[in-house]
C-alpha cells in the first residue's frame, strides 16, 4: 500500500504544478502576441521587446530571442523561422513536462494493486500452514486485505490515466495556440521589415 500511496500523492501533485504552470497561458499569450503585433505594426521594436521582457510567458522568452536576434543582427527571415522553430519546440516540451509520470502510474499502479494482492494471499495461506487451521474464517482477514490492495491501486490509476488525457489535451491546445501566435508574431515582424 505504501508505493500505492505515493503515487497517489505525485498524481496529484503533478496535476496541480502543471494546472498552477499553465494557468493563464491561453489568455496571457493572446494578449502578449497582440501587444508585441501592434507595436511591430506601429514601427515599435522596441516597445514590442519591452513588452516580451516585462512578460512571465513562456511564449516571450521565444519572442523576446526573436526580436533581439533580428534587431541586433537583422538576421534573415530563415534564421529567425528556425528560432520560432526551435521555440515552438521547446514549449511544446514545457507543456508536457511530467504529463509521462501520470502515464506510467496509471500503468503499473494495477500491477502494484495486483502485488499487494499476491502477498496478502501467501500470507494467509502461510498461516494456514503454520496454523493447521482451515476454512473460510482462517484465510477471510489476509484475503480481504489483498483484495484493498487491488482496489487501491485500481483507484489510483484510473485517476492518474483520467489526469494524464486532461493535461495532454490541454497541453497539445496550448502547443497549437503557442504555434498560431508565434506565425501571427513572425508576420507582424516581416511586415515591419518591409516598411521600414
Amino acid at each position: 500500500m505504501w508505493p500505492l500511496l505515493l503515487c497517489s500523492i505525485a498524481t496529484w501533485a503533478i496535476l496541480f504544478e502543471r494546472i498552477w504552470m499553465q494557468r493563464n497561458l491561453g489568455n496571457g499569450s493572446l494578449e502578449l502576441t497582440s501587444e508585441v503585433q501592434k507595436h511591430l505594426e506601429g514601427g515599435s521594436r522596441e516597445k514590442a521587446l519591452e513588452a516580451c521582457i516585462r512578460s512571465d510567458l513562456p511564449i516571450a522568452r521565444v519572442m523576446e530571442d526573436v526580436l533581439r536576434k533580428g534587431m541586433e543582427s537583422r538576421a534573415s527571415i530563415e534564421v529567425l523561422q528556425k528560432r520560432i522553430n526551435r521555440g515552438k519546440t521547446e514549449l511544446n516540451v514545457a507543456y508536457r513536462r511530467y504529463i509521462w509520470i501520470l502515464g506510467t502510474i496509471g500503468s503499473a499502479t494495477p500491477f502494484l494493486g495486483l502485488f499487494g494482492t499476491v502477498v496478502g494471499i501467501l500470507r494467509a495461506f502461510k498461516h494456514i500452514a503454520e496454523t493447521g487451521d482451515t476454512g473460510f474464517s482462517v484465510v477471510a482477514g489476509g484475503i480481504s486485505e489483498a483484495l484493498v490492495a487491488t482496489a487501491a491501486g485500481i483507484i489510483v490509476a484510473v485517476i492518474s490515466v483520467a489526469f494524464y488525457n486532461f493535461l495532454q489535451v490541454k497541453a497539445t491546445r496550448l502547443a497549437v495556440e503557442s504555434r498560431l501566435h508565434l506565425d501571427a508574431f513572425l508576420e507582424s515582424w516581416m511586415h515591419a521589415q518591409v516598411k521600414s
